[in-house]
């Protein structure tokens, strides 16, 4: 081991090393200051899953939805790689959420941080931007209605709102160029400005060193950055990856079917994240539209950067800067409350002004997407669908004949004759395996079936064109769902979830009681 050391420190600045790892923290060690390496170690993961998803996800409208379903359905561990992708997001907006309020409560934005605490907010904005672009990637219904409700927004905005919305959507309405230039920015671009605020953020920590406790008694105690400090960020990255393996295995990310632009009856909501936006828009109305899209937004942001230089006391006990926290809290409150009602409010009563005028627009009724992408797809034997919009579309289409649920014996409910339950379906029809059970009944909504009994027939809604295959794919996920047969089985999944995470909490385990027993 010597022998590595030596040839390491002849070919490498040993005061490098020195000055990433010795480092004084006034007041010590303590796991609130571990959210920025938190924060560093997701964003690690991110890179890590979205470069090898990229070796299966084709960036087109016809097939970025299918090779990501192929991705987390039919090659090893690409469950594991999606799953870390997906909720590592989630896990990133929130971590750099808590780091940048600690910072904020615990004064630590005060000159000489200014370059710190600038560089952060702009790291913020970033994030709001891989969060806003990630979605849209699959091209699924969610992640299209985020597109278009965005972009409209964005084409809203007073001045060059409509000539950056022309150059972000690439057509008319968002299609293949769309999706291309969403690609580019969330894969390259955003990246790459990413990796360079991250390194003059380090930069500006490093040259201002850690701010520390605001307490004069806790100052006096000295921590080292290596290894009091490192060994709890590591500590915390840890139990984060087992966070993210334990959410991927429990609550994998649900499939949210093909974008379908014909599709009438799917109403969407934007992501957690921006539900808070989603609500606070509904307060303006026609020409106060600008203001809400704008200007707001913009004040905000005036603020966060405008803080440091504002607040110029140096004071940084939060006890002493009670309008600054007291402000801060009211934020926070009214950005949480803000996000809670955007969850309850059901649409379409409560649409919002933008995503009425998103499905209402001359070019949304004339299909705003190419027309032949669902056709290309084949038979929505091949797709997985959307269950929530698939009970929509049967309480529309199917539950007047087949029952609430596809139980035809419901109470209150009419009965008609030669018309059978769905729920349980017909053995014929039946089948644990997914893509067996979608191959019997998916003719059938195709091309219909005459009744027995002389009764109503099963309509032809393929072959009619009163449901599109999209929307056929959706109402097939949700009779699984109503048969307990899981239409999002992992075919290949290169090890059974569950045990992956049993095995890896086990190495933790071990390996945590092998580190304590050599401390010791």
């Amino acid at each position: 081991m010597g022998r590595w050391q030596e040839w390491f420190k002849e070919r490498f600045p040993s005061s490098w090393i020195k000055t990433l790892l010795q480092e004084e923290i006034p007041g010590g060690a303590r796991f609130s200051y571990t959210l920025g390496s938190a924060a560093l170690f997701l964003f690690v993961v991110l890179t890590l899953t979205g470069l090898w998803q990229m070796f299966v996800y084709v960036p087109t409208i016809d097939y970025a939805y299918q090779s990501l379903a192929f991705l987390r359905l039919n090659i090893p561990f690409g469950w594991l790689i999606h799953g870390l992708h997906y909720w590592g997001g989630t896990l990133f907006c929130i971590v750099v959420g808590l780091h940048g309020l600690r910072t904020f409560i615990w004064g630590a934005y005060k000159k000489p941080r200014e370059m710190i605490w600038l560089s952060g907010i702009i790291l913020l904005c970033l994030t709001a931007a891989f969060m806003f672009t990630g979605p849209i990637l699959p091209w699924d219904k969610k992640g299209y209605w985020a597109c278009k409700v965005g972009l409209s927004m964005l084409g809203d905005m007073p001045g060059i709102g409509r000539f950056l919305q022309n150059i972000l959507q690439g057509e008319s309405a968002p299609g293949q160029a769309t999706l291309s230039r969403m690609f580019t920015i969330h894969i390259a671009l955003l990246p790459l400005i990413t990796v360079g605020m991250i390194a003059i953020h380090l930069i500006a920590f490093r040259k201002a060193g850690s701010a520390g406790s605001w307490k004069k008694e806790e100052q006096q105690v000295r921590g080292q950055f290596w290894p009091e400090q490192i060994f709890k960020d590591m500590v915390v990255s840890i139990a984060l990856f087992l966070l993210l393996v334990g959410l991927t295995v429990f609550a994998r990310p649900p499939f949210g079917g093909i974008s379908d632009p014909l599709d009438t009856t799917y109403v969407p909501k934007p992501e957690w994240n921006f539900l808070f936006l989603y609500q606070f828009l509904k307060f303006f109305h026609g020409r106060w539209e600008p203001i809400g899209i704008l200007l707001v937004p913009l004040f905000i942001l005036f603020l966060f950067f405008s803080l440091p230089f504002f607040d110029r006391n140096p004071e940084r006990d939060p006890a002493k800067r009670i309008f600054v926290i007291a402000s801060g809290g009211l934020f926070v409150s009214l950005t949480f409350l803000m996000m809670i009602f955007g969850f309850l409010s059901h649409p379409p009563s409560e649409l919002s002004p933008q995503l009425v005028k998103a499905k209402t627009t001359p070019l949304q009724r004339s299909v705003s997407t190419n027309p032949e992408a669902l056709h290309s797809l084949g038979k929505s034997a091949h797709l997985i669908g959307d269950q929530e919009n698939g009970e929509v579309l049967y309480n529309l289409y199917c539950m007047e004949c087949h029952g609430p649920k596809g139980d035809i014996h419901a109470k209150d409910f009419y009965t008609m004759p030669g018309v059978p339950a769905l729920s349980p379906i017909q053995s014929a029809f039946y089948s644990p395996d997914p893509q067996l059970f979608v191959d019997k009944i998916d003719p059938v909504l195709q091309h219909g079936l005459p009744n027995p009994a002389g009764g109503l027939n099963m309509p032809a809604f393929g072959d009619l064109g009163a449901l599109t295959q999209a929307q056929i794919a959706d109402v097939e996920a949700y009779l699984l769902q109503l048969n307990q047969v899981d239409r999002a089985k992992i075919l290949r999944p290169g090890m059974d979830p569950l045990h992956f995470f049993l095995l890896l909490v086990g190495a933790v385990s071990i390996g945590a009681l092998l580190l304590l027993k050599g401390v010791r």
